[in-house]
């Protein structure tokens, strides 16, 4: 493999294997996700193109873009035999900038491929541990430049796995790169299944206090929604700054990162950027959601499209206000920690939760049930048998509650009262 025609804001390689096979990678840093086209020459004669988007292990451990950079083809070996030339040289560009990243020159002989001489091979194996180096110099400039030195020396860490000598411990780059080491420890990595951005239910997880649940739960729902029509995005609402991180042992996972100062407002951010008919949004508690738990959920929907289902924590606060629904709870049969689910079409219509009502004990979701059932919706309690059902959704705060049950006063009335026609 020999890199040509190298610049900064492109990264990859060429090569051939033993099997004949080429294979390389491009990625370029200002786009880290971008898949690249790339065109494969024969001389100056375009014979190939392939689209840089396979995973590769090694480019997601060296913290190259999210892994997907790769490609690899068939390559006929005759063509320099045809054209009775002594060597051939094979190149790799970008398409869109002509950018030639890397190459391959080899002997033409009768029925075989051979490699250069030893000298070739030791400046390829050279190039390649350049193109190393300049790989993760771009991921740390594209760290700095994006204001996230956390994650960029986390990512230097674990591509070269080493420790700067004189770093201070208690340095808050220094403690991040720690707290993803041991991240990496104490879980083995997954990945998600590839998702519909179009998907019929969109699924909302908003991450636990204790980023261990939130992994426990995030593997639960990876297993869960094989095979369904669902997308997944991870709600951070910063309780946990490790959740930043969870990327590393979550492979796939899209992450809705904090907004304002309130769960509600990430969760919020988090549904807008869906396109999916259905959303449910669920909490990552101690005990991680059950496959049949949302299973039936799920066939719950399908049945009944326009029906909004409300979880224990909010049907608890319509209870505690002598605003309980009349009509017969959907039980499922395993733990879910539910918070809402309903048609985002009629989420939009409600105005989605208000932060000003959030009081760590569901008030929020009840205020949105209320309001649904105004506009004409139905909606139905959700009750499951765990008993973590209950729980705070966020850390309790006195003072917040207050506020919040004072603004649900005098927004709903009084206790027992008949409120704009809800109970």
């Amino acid at each position: 493999m020999i890199r040509q025609g190298f610049q900064p804001e492109i990264q990859g390689t060429l090569e051939r294997r033993a099997d004949g096979r080429l294979e390389g990678w491009a990625w370029e840093p200002q786009r880290p996700h971008a898949r690249l086209l790339v065109e494969i020459l024969d001389g100056e004669r375009v014979v190939r193109t392939v689209e840089a988007s396979r995973y590769r292990s090694d480019l997601a451990r060296r913290g190259i873009g999210d892994g997907r950079h790769g490609f690899e083809l068939d390559m006929p070996v005759t063509t320099a035999e045809r054209s009775g030339a002594a060597q051939r040289l094979i190149r790799a560009r970008v398409r869109d900038d002509q950018t030639v990243f890397g190459q391959v020159q080899e002997e033409a002989a009768p029925g075989n491929v051979q490699r250069l001489d030893f000298a070739a091979a030791e400046i390829a194996r050279l190039q390649a541990e350049v193109a190393d180096l300049q790989a993760m110099l771009a991921v740390r400039r594209a760290g700095n430049a994006a204001g996230l030195p956390l994650q960029q020396m986390a990512a230097m860490l674990a591509v070269r796995s080493w420790r700067a000598p004189k770093a201070s411990a208690d340095a808050p780059s220094f403690a991040a790169a720690m707290a993803q080491e041991e991240l990496l420890r104490r879980h083995a990595g997954f990945t998600l299944p590839r998702q519909n951005v179009d998907a019929g239910v969109g699924i909302v997880l908003l991450a636990a206090p204790e980023v261990d649940h939130t992994i426990a739960a995030l593997r639960s729902l990876a297993t869960a929604m094989s095979g369904l029509d669902v997308s997944l995005v991870l709600a951070d609402d910063g309780s946990d700054p490790r959740t930043a991180l969870i990327h590393t042992v979550a492979r796939g996972v899209a992450v809705a990162p904090p907004v304002g100062g309130h769960a509600c407002d990430t969760l919020n951010a988090a549904v807008d950027g869906l396109r999916c008919g259905c959303v449910v949004i669920l909490r990552a508690v101690a005990l991680p959601p059950s496959t049949v738990a949302l299973h039936s959920l799920l066939l719950a929907l399908s049945d009944a499209p326009e029906t909004a289902l409300l979880g224990t924590p909010g049907g608890d606060s319509l209870g505690r206000w002598g605003m309980a629904n009349t009509e017969l709870p959907l039980a499922l049969p395993a733990p879910l920690a539910l918070m809402l689910a309903v048609r985002r079409a009629h989420w939009t219509e409600a105005g989605a939760l208000d932060g000003a009502l959030e009081d760590g004990a569901g008030l929020e979701c009840a205020d949105l049930a209320l309001r649904l059932r105004l506009l004409g919706h139905d909606v139905r309690d959700v009750r499951t048998p765990e008993a973590a059902a209950s729980a705070a959704l966020v850390a309790p705060d006195a003072r917040r509650a207050w506020r919040a049950a004072t603004r649900f006063r005098e927004r709903w009335g009084d206790l027992g009262v008949e409120i704009k026609g809800v109970r």
